[in-house]
């Protein structure tokens, strides 16, 4: 690898291979256009055209001499500016062509011996040294990999032939040549790979000593890690500081039924991931029920209100789903049971009505939904029934008979009696005839059951003298599924469609005639669930929970208003602001979100494509966001303006990361190559470089702090470092701005972020918990440090961020959209 002063041409060679091809593109203008590369020299027009504002220079220190190739008569004391061009020769790069009869003369003050006269004696006797270094000094830094010729030929190399981790460049010490020099030997056709240093014997460039070596096994694979070359003490003890969750972004109303609530202090009730949230607009805080390890999948609300029932999923291993009641006061567990009883899940949480909620039944999410019911205040069992096959959305206790429950969901309205000895009677309404699948169901006052369908019917129930059910009423309300019902008055019956997005109301008194309606802007999603904004009103003002994880409040002869907004599909994007609280999440709704310190929402922008990956300026001037498609696109940070989009290859983008100084960026790819671009006019211009090859899908980029060095981490779990192209070697330590974390649990570290006064690590991890260690913390695993830990979410936590005070940190779920906000205290 070769290093040339300012005045020659940049030769673009690193362990990637960059190709010579700069490619500009001016976000404010639209122009497009070619470049030299930085460091080379480039003809001025001759007209009075203004030629493309060059971007600003990336920080590099002066060049030190690494391999010097002399074309002619050179001294051996030759400066490091006499240098022409490539490895090549050829005259595109400013020397001569190698036919012309020049010579080759590698100098090195290790080995004085060594000359070169032409490049097939290059090639034939020193393939395998990768590296030379030069220097007239007495003192130099000796590097150096021993490669074959095929893995010489081929970028980057393949961890997998070569059984070794790329090391980061400044991972070796510094040693003293003249001291080494009787110990050192050079054959014909073999570099040099050891050198003894003071402290001991150390392994070349391409690994370090076996003290320096932290053996990892991932995934059932063992991944060699190195400790870094600045030694730093390490802390066992978990941090002074603890995570206490400040704010919950969000409703979850994607795959969620019947969950939003008003209590009679006018909180909203409903719940995120793993979390009950008591929103307070009045006051504008939340307080938030955080005992459940696993998601929440259904929820109820006794009749007193001032009681909760939550049923939650099983979790990994032998961890079985449970239900807990609890109090909304003082947020403290009264039961929880259910853990013999329920298996995969709670598909459905009730409080009967009549006898003040002293029952209790809950639906396992099994393949038989074993109903089971009972007295909740001493956790006696009074009755179990396996009730259908097919997915069961809810049931719903009878409010004029504790002992008639109904059960409902795909091809199945289910009538069940409960008698003295504990067997229930079955009468399933629709038979052998043409089944629908209830979503939602509702009482009307005498006592007859409403309910709402995937067809857009909605139909009332009622019995006979006979004791036998059947249709009273049956109409078509929505042009798609029935979501949601709510009995307003005795009169007026509230019902919410999911793809028409309207909310109606019909007159019970006149055979269900339609009084209004009203519909939800396309943004907002169709209709979850609907709730009265103060418990026992009839004056029409709802709250509606949709199916893009929105709450909006609004009645049908007024508009809506956002209460609550949360992303609705995958999110992997997070990026902190560098000069205050605020932080950007990306995901696959297609929505870029910039969020306040005070919770609310700045702005936000559409996108193209889904989102994967976003990454904030340095200056906080843009954020650039990365596709599924391929496509960059730029926004200016103030108020979310398009500044530009632009492709940068056929896969997803799934890493950004700006420099230090905000003059370059790195992108990531799918394909695991890295797209270096050179940024200009603070982030309005973009000039690319051509695509330094990988062989594995990336997942993390991340800069050194002084912007010399690229760190990037595979889908595999491998770390590979690499030098920027045009940047050279610095003998002084480099520091990472991330870093991750191990431990000898099966779970797998997706994120990690590093705080700003470098004393702590925080750690997600793919079974949605959130650890907080010391930092640095141990790499080995036979001395695990000790954390504190908490679990928001079952899924994994894709992104995890510390934000500028460092007493803020926001984590992002994957698949459940989920955005917390904690706080350290």
């Amino acid at each position: 690898m070769g290093h040339y002063s300012h005045g020659e041409r940049h030769r673009s060679s690193t362990a990637y291979g960059v190709r010579d091809r700069h490619e500009y593109l001016d976000l404010e203008t639209g122009d497009r256009g070619f470049k030299a590369p930085y460091g080379m020299k480039r003809s001025q027009p001759e007209t009075g055209d203004m030629s493309p504002r060059k971007p600003r220079r990336h920080r590099v220190k002066p060049l030190s001499p690494v391999v010097k190739r002399v074309f002619g008569k050179t001294s051996p004391g030759s400066g490091p500016g006499s240098g022409s061009g490539s490895g090549s020769g050829s005259g595109k790069h400013g020397g001569r062509r190698s036919g012309d009869g020049c010579k080759i003369k590698i100098i090195n003050n290790l080995d004085k011996s060594i000359q070169v006269k032409s490049f097939s004696q290059l090639r034939n006797d020193f393939y395998e040294t990768d590296t030379f270094y030069l220097s007239n000094s007495e003192e130099t830094t000796v590097r150096g990999s021993k490669v074959t010729r095929e893995e010489s030929r081929n970028s980057p190399p393949n961890d997998k032939k070569s059984g070794k981790i790329l090391r980061r460049h400044n991972s070796e010490p510094l040693i003293q040549a003249k001291d080494k020099k009787s110990n050192l030997t050079r054959k014909r056709s073999e570099s040099v790979n050891r050198y003894q240093s003071n402290s001991g014997t150390k392994g070349s460039g391409g690994g370090g000593g076996a003290s320096d070596q932290v053996k990892v096994s991932l995934l059932g694979k063992v991944r060699t890690f190195y400790k870094a070359s600045k030694d730093q003490p390490v802390q066992y003890l978990p941090p002074e500081k603890r995570l206490k969750l400040a704010w919950v972004y969000g409703y979850r109303g994607v795959d969620a039924h019947h969950n939003l609530w008003v209590l009679p202090s006018g909180e909203l009730l409903y719940y995120v991931a793993a979390v009950a949230v008591l929103l307070n607009r009045h006051t504008d805080s939340q307080r938030h029920y955080t005992e459940h390890s696993e998601d929440i999948m259904c929820m109820d609300l006794h009749p007193s209100r001032h009681i909760v029932a939550s049923g939650q999923r099983a979790g990994p291993g032998a961890r079985s789903a449970s239900v807990r009641v609890w109090g909304v006061e003082r947020l403290d567990t009264l039961h929880v049971f259910g853990s013999r009883e329920l298996q995969m899940g709670v598909a459905a949480v009730c409080f009967s009505v009549m006898n003040q909620g002293a029952y209790l039944l809950a639906i396992d999410d099994g393949d038989e939904h074993l109903l089971t019911v009972w007295t909740w205040h001493n956790e006696q069992i009074l009755g179990k029934v396996a009730t259908h096959q097919d997915h069961v959305y809810g049931a719903k206790f009878h409010p004029m008979d504790n002992n008639l429950i109904i059960t409902f969901g795909k091809n199945h309205l289910t009538f069940w009696n409960k008698r003295r000895d504990g067997i229930f009677d079955s009468v399933d309404v629709f038979g052998m005839s043409s089944a629908r699948t209830v979503l939602c169901v509702e009482f009307e006052p005498g006592g007859d059951l409403i309910t709402g369908d995937s067809d857009g019917f909605i139909t009332i129930w009622t019995i006979d003298n006979d004791g036998q059910y059947y249709k009273r009423v049956d109409f078509e309300a929505h042009m798609s599924a029935v979501t949601s019902l709510l009995m307003l008055s005795e009169v007026t019956l509230m019902s919410g469609g999911e793809r028409d997005r309207r909310i109606c109301a019909w007159d019970s008194s006149q055979g269900y005639v339609k009084r209004a309606e009203t519909k939800l802007p396309d943004a907002a999603g169709g209709i979850r669930t609907l709730c009265p904004q103060r418990s026992g009103a009839s004056d029409g003002n709802v709250y509606a929970g949709t199916t893009k994880n929105m709450i909006l409040e609004g009645s049908i002869m007024r508009r809506f208003n956002t209460v609550v907004f949360g992303h609705s599909k995958n999110l992997w994007g997070l990026s902190a602001c560098h000069d205050s609280d605020c932080f950007v999440t990306a995901g696959y709704d297609r929505l870029v979100v910039k969020w306040s310190d005070q919770h609310k929402v700045i702005w936000k922008a559409p996108l193209n494509s889904e989102a994967v990956s976003c990454a904030v300026h340095p200056l906080d001037t843009v954020v650039a966001v990365g596709g599924i498609d391929g496509h960059l696109t730029v926004f200016k940070l103030s108020d979310g303006s398009q500044v530009g989009s632009f492709r940068v290859c056929g896969q997803p983008l799934s890493c950004l990361c700006y420099s230090p100084g905000g003059d370059m960026l790195a992108v990531g790819a799918q394909t695991g190559s890295v797209y270096p671009y050179k940024v200009g006019r603070d982030g309005q211009v973009y000039v690319k470089f051509g695509p330094m090859q990988g062989s594995q899908p990336l997942t993390h980029l991340d800069w050194s702090t002084d912007g010399e060095y690229l760190q990037s981490v595979t889908i595999d779990h491998e770390l590979v470092f690499c030098a920027w192209p045009e940047l050279h070697y610095d003998r002084q330590q480099s520091v990472w701005t991330d870093s991750y974390a191990d431990s000898r649990k099966a779970r797998v570290l997706v994120s990690a972020c590093r705080s700003r006064d470098h004393d702590l690590l925080a750690v997600g991890d793919s079974e949605g918990s959130v650890q907080l260690f010391r930092y640095p913390c141990p790499l080995n695993v036979q001395e695990t440090a000790q954390c504190h830990s908490v679990k928001p979410q079952s899924s994994y936590v894709a992104n995890i961020k510390f934000l500028r005070s460092g007493r803020q940190l926001v984590s992002v779920g994957g698949t459940d959209a989920t955005v917390l906000q904690w706080r350290l205290q």
